[in-house]
């Protein structure tokens, strides 16, 4: 059978990823050199469009697909490219729209895609934002000069609550 990219039809490439099917996988499977695991991949774990799209490093350790390494981490990075092309599909299936580094590591298969609307830039704004403000403020103020302000509100408070107490 012939591989590569270039034994997609034109009906093929304009069908969204969304809505392949199995033999849809099928064949950019053997178009990107997977033709091995196909059986593997379609037929025992019937794999679509959809769950192509949704599949992480974490799915290959947890369903044992039974992959060599290599030929894992080459399927990694196709399913890479094949989530940066799709937008739209990823879209329609409430994906995070932005692929972030992660996202087919271990790390990024922990978060639930029911929070899709809240964008990986987004958080990594707010994340960013909040580190520059803790370190600003840390630059300007020594861990002493915290640990005295600290113990001193501490001191008080506890004064306070033993004064209350005895009256």
């Amino acid at each position: 059978m012939e591989r590569g990219p270039d034994i997609f039809d034109d009906a093929m490439n304009t069908t969204p990823v969304d809505q392949w099917d199995t033999k849809d996988v099928e064949k950019w499977l053997i178009a990107n050199y997977f033709d091995p695991h196909v059986s593997q991949i379609c037929d025992v774990n019937g794999c679509d469009g959809p769950s192509l799209l949704m599949l992480t490093e974490a799915d290959f350790h947890l369903y044992n697909l039974g992959l060599p390494i290599g030929d894992a981490k080459r399927l990694i990075i196709a399913l890479r490219k094949l989530q940066l092309s799709s937008v739209d599909s990823m879209k329609r299936l409430g994906l995070p729209l932005h692929v972030g580094e992660n996202s087919l590591s271990g790390q990024g298969c922990q978060r639930s895609h029911r929070y899709a609307s809240i964008s990986e830039s987004d958080v990594g704004d707010s994340l960013t934002s909040s580190v520059e403000l803790i370190a600003e403020t840390t630059k300007r103020f020594p861990p002493e000069i915290w640990k005295t302000v600290i113990s001193a509100v501490y001191m008080n408070t506890v004064l306070l609550v033993t004064s209350c107490v005895m009256v």
